[in-house]
């Protein structure tokens, strides 16, 4: 009986630990977004930052367009992400989705592997269409 009662603490422990420190990379994460009127001031001051649109090419189809100076990269290519982006660079992600899932879900990849300055676009593509910016056709 001992042993069963061990066994249930430490099981506990554990998934209380998984809990606490997933919520801290969320709380982090959300700190991370960045909004399109910070995206697009930023732009427009030279600042150096790598766009990349997280689009499926069945996203793209329909909306073939994309914020200027993004470059379009397979979420499944960055599975390797030091072979396509710097591990210095300051990263802006952005997806089809308005809750950034897609966006959200690569940072926190990226920041598990060593990037530092990863940030999803808070709204995606339709938050930054919605705030009024341009959008380029490749």
């Amino acid at each position: 009986m001992p042993i069963v009662l061990i066994i249930m603490s430490v099981l506990i422990g554990h998934l209380v630990f998984k809990y606490v420190r997933r919520r801290r990379f969320l709380v982090h994460l959300r700190k991370a977004r960045i909004m399109p009127t910070e995206l697009k001031r930023r732009l427009d001051a030279g600042d150096d930052l790598v766009i990349v649109d997280l689009r499926t090419a069945l996203d793209i189809e329909p909306a073939p367009y994309r914020i200027p100076q993004a470059r379009w990269i397979a979420p499944e290519a960055l599975r390797s992400p030091h072979q396509l982006i710097s591990r210095d660079s300051e990263i802006v992600f952005y997806c089809a989705e308005p809750r950034e899932a897609t966006s959200a879900q690569i940072a926190s990849l990226l920041m598990s592997r060593g990037f530092k300055n990863v940030h999803p676009l808070s709204g995606g593509l339709e938050g930054w269409r919605q705030a009024g910016f341009v959008v380029r056709v490749p």
